[in-house]
């Protein structure tokens, strides 16, 4: 089995478009699992996928993703922790992406591709620190 409603992986899909290993725009809706795993192969993930997963505590991204799309992990109150591997190609934060979560730090330090950080990314939430790297060209507002 994939996925169950505690624990969560997703593997990469394998399309002729050249979207390959992306999962598409609201994949789960609202959903009762803890943990989510993301293969190594894993490119992108498309908007809003995660949005209103309340249950959603952590997230495992393998070091591939390199975009964390709008809206993606919005609303999931109880995600803490994120882990972004040891050699990630993250470049993008998306608008909206970790809004209303309950992340109280966050460590975007091996990020060192990370250019952007999109408008409202970490609205509401409580973070106490945040720790980002040099290569940061644009962060929006809020």
């Amino acid at each position: 089995m994939d996925y169950d409603c505690i624990n969560f992986t997703i593997r990469p899909l394998n399309f002729v478009y050249k979207i390959a290993f992306v999962v598409g725009l609201v994949l789960f809706d609202v959903q009762t699992f803890g943990l989510c795993r993301f293969f190594q192969n894993v490119q992108q993930i498309g908007k809003g996928v995660f949005a209103g997963c309340i249950s959603l505590e952590s997230v495992n991204m393998g070091d591939q993703i390199t975009d964390i799309a709008a809206n993606m992990f919005a609303g999931c109150t109880m995600l803490k922790t994120i882990n972004l591997g040891t050699n990630p190609t993250l470049k993008s934060i998306g608008e909206d992406a970790f809004a209303s979560t309950g992340l109280t730090a966050f460590d975007f330090s091996v990020c060192t591709q990370l250019k952007v950080i999109g408008r409202w990314a970490f609205a509401g939430v409580q973070l106490a620190e945040i720790v980002l790297p040099s290569s940061i060209e644009s962060i929006g507002e809020g």
